[in-house]
């Protein structure tokens, strides 16, 4: 019985719901210790909702990524102290990205097609780009010389991760694209509004809005490769039954 609750997907949103309403409360309480519990949790949640969900083996695909995310969420919880730290936190999310496009790769059952893919002409590929130059147009003369650097290239790279969701059109399920695509646009939209708000115009609520699409944009990508390991598994069936009768 209650290995049948913890492996049902139900139980693991509601934990992930308790984790992003307490970093929610973070935010509106001020209160330190209470983000130091929960934000730390968001990654580490998300990888043992996947597991329940597709196994340890397929989970491992999306380790590299869980770890450079966990590890950006905890160095930007510095940068109030330096500036170091936002930089030392870019650096791990372009990573994390990095990593993201070579799960895409590895999740793909024709990975080649993924790498030929991404320099192929699309209308999302051409927006990608664009709203990566965009953002750094918008940014640029705010930036020091270090971070004139490090925008442009964590830019580019989070463009790079949506050329590969969008990439998966034809290789996921529809409903599983579809959470993946969600997941990468609230990415790019999570961190297009940190870099307004701390190099541009800094607005209300910005922290809010930072970390509810941050969060369901982890949330959505987790959900769109479950979905699509499940049809993966679901479709090998249907063609090992068609083998056998």
């Amino acid at each position: 019985m209650t290995n049948q609750i913890i492996k049902s997907a139900s139980f693991w949103n509601r934990i992930c719901l308790f984790i992003f309403l307490g970093n929610l409360l973070a935010l509106s309480v001020s209160l330190a210790w209470v983000e130091w519990v929960f934000k730390p949790m968001i990654i580490p949640i998300l990888y043992f909702y996947f597991e329940s969900q597709c196994g340890r083996e397929v989970a491992k695909k999306w380790q590299w990524v869980a770890l450079f995310c966990w590890l950006g969420d905890v160095l930007l919880m510095f940068t109030a102290r330096h500036v170091i730290f936002f930089i030392l936190g870019l650096g791990a999310f372009l990573l994390g990205q990095i990593s993201y496009v070579h799960f895409f790769m590895k999740f793909d059952q024709n990975p080649q097609r993924l790498r030929r893919s991404l320099f192929v002409f699309s209308w999302f590929s051409l927006g990608a780009l664009a709203y990566a130059l965009g953002l750094v147009a918008l940014l640029w003369s705010h930036l020091d010389r270090v971070l004139k650097f490090a925008v442009p290239v964590y830019a580019l790279s989070i463009a790079c991760m949506g050329m590969a969701v969008w990439q998966q059109k034809k290789a996921a399920s529809p409903m599983a694209f579809r959470s993946l695509f969600i997941g990468a646009l609230l990415f790019m939209l999570s961190d297009s509004l940190i870099g307004i708000n701390k190099f541009l115009y800094p607005f209300k609520a910005s922290g809010f809005a930072i970390m509810v699409t941050y969060m369901l944009a982890q949330w959505f990508l987790v959900k769109g490769s479950i979905d699509w390991q499940k049809a993966i598994k679901t479709n090998s069936c249907r063609g090992l039954s068609k083998k056998l009768y």
